[in-house]
């Protein structure tokens, strides 16, 4: 992505930092005040991509607001202003431990936070399951790149490239679902552009072709978003905001612009709802394959452990009459109710979730 879009910044979590993510501020000499601008204000209008985002060094509260208001607020060293950064965030983590574990959720395997997390319109998993013919392709690939570096040979030259590859939608029309269609054009196309041609499709779909939502596809993205506020009432489906709906909106248009089309189709809203489901489906799949709607608090188990921890401190509280407690006293409580997350995660989640108020080095209160 970094190399295809039009304006795209790349950088790695581990290394960046709150202002240079966002803006820092300096001061140029008595009473100059400067603003430079970080990744994402780099990438306004473009795409920024974060590699390492389970390690990143900033502050993941900074990430909030730039996500969900496309600007950032600066108030600092008396510069009092907002900088705009209508950026895309496509961001990779990697699961703490090497490898991801189906009995945890998605935050509890990245370490991350839940708010950070929900920002984000689509979440994948890319498990490294062994697969005879995707791992032929990727030896392939690999080989071929190396043999061709050492031939001094472009592999983004126009010779060896294809040209643009016809339209399918004949072909692929008889498929319902958006999975079979993507498989029937994976199986006949082979044919691959140039970078610089798809840069320049993409910078013209993007600045030229502006979708308006059909009346059809408005009722599938409004039936799919009353359907899920109604099972999440019922605790049979994930929490819903109306921030999915406007992901939804937003996906729905990405889809028409892909094809040029200035009207969002009633196809296009299946395709992301599929997409969602899709998504879904990966984040909420516990380890024998279930999906576990109970882990959609994005703690999975690790509710209930904090639960129970809370009920017990707050007796402990109540015979004493004292509701601080040192970080070894509720390590020994885990021990003692037998609980299976590590304490010191535990206790960072309560700490998060509002429970335990620090008070000092490795005291806290409880709240509430």
């Amino acid at each position: 992505v970094s190399h295809v879009a039009p304006r795209a910044v790349s950088i790695g979590g581990n290394t960046a930092t709150t202002a240079g993510l966002t803006v820092s501020v300096s001061r140029e000499g008595r009473n100059d005040i400067a603003l430079e601008a970080g990744a994402l204000v780099l990438a306004d209008r473009g795409v920024c991509c974060i590699d390492e985002l389970d390690k990143i060094s900033a502050d993941s509260h900074s990430l909030l607001e730039a996500m969900e208001q496309q600007c950032i607020s600066v108030a600092k060293a008396g510069a009092i202003t907002s900088v705009r950064c209508r950026t895309t965030v496509i961001a990779a983590a990697n699961p703490c431990g090497g490898h991801y574990n189906r009995k945890k959720t998605v935050c509890e395997n990245l370490k991350m936070n839940l708010a950070l997390l929900s920002r984000f319109d689509l979440v994948f998993l890319m498990l490294d399951r062994p697969d005879i013919h995707r791992d032929q392709m990727i030896s392939d690939h690999i080989l071929k790149t190396h043999e061709l570096s050492t031939t001094n040979t472009n592999i983004n030259d126009s010779k060896n490239v294809s040209s643009m590859p016809t339209s399918t939608n004949s072909n692929t029309s008889s498929f319902s679902s958006l999975g079979e269609r993507l498989a029937h054009s994976a199986r006949n196309l082979n044919q691959t552009l140039p970078t610089e041609m798809l840069r320049n499709y993409v910078e013209f779909a993007r600045h030229q072709i502006r979708p308006r939502l059909s009346i059809p596809a408005a009722k599938v993205l409004q039936r799919l978003y009353l359907t899920m506020r109604a099972q999440a009432v019922l605790g049979q489906s994930v929490p819903v905001t109306t921030r999915h709906l406007e992901s939804l909106i937003r996906l729905a248009q990405a889809r028409a612009r892909l094809e040029l089309r200035t009207e969002v189709t009633a196809q296009d809203a299946s395709d992301v709802v599929e997409l969602l489901q899709e998504s879904l489906l990966d984040a909420f799949t516990n380890e024998i394959g279930e999906v576990d709607l109970e882990r959609k608090g994005g703690g999975g188990g690790i509710i209930k452990q904090i639960k129970s921890l809370v009920k017990y401190l707050r007796n402990e509280a109540n015979q004493r009459n004292n509701d601080v407690f040192h970080s070894n006293d509720i390590q020994s409580v885990c021990g003692t109710l037998r609980l299976e997350a590590d304490p010191q995660s535990i206790i960072e989640r309560m700490h998060h979730e509002g429970f335990l108020l620090k008070k000092g080095p490795k005291m806290w209160q409880l709240h509430g």
